[in-house]
């Protein structure tokens, strides 16, 4: 299972997870989306 986590949680988005205060993203599709907004970086089909 992929999982994103974010070291600044002012960069994460609203949707994302957290745990014990570490705000992550445990969603493939979201984190390619998140990606690819992000820094331009393709997504899959």
């Amino acid at each position: 299972m992929p999982v994103l986590i974010f070291a600044d949680a002012a960069a994460a988005p609203a949707d994302a997870g957290e745990l014990k205060g570490t705000r992550f993203i445990g969603d493939a599709k979201r984190i390619a989306g998140l990606l690819a907004d992000r820094y331009g970086i393709p997504s899959s089909h």
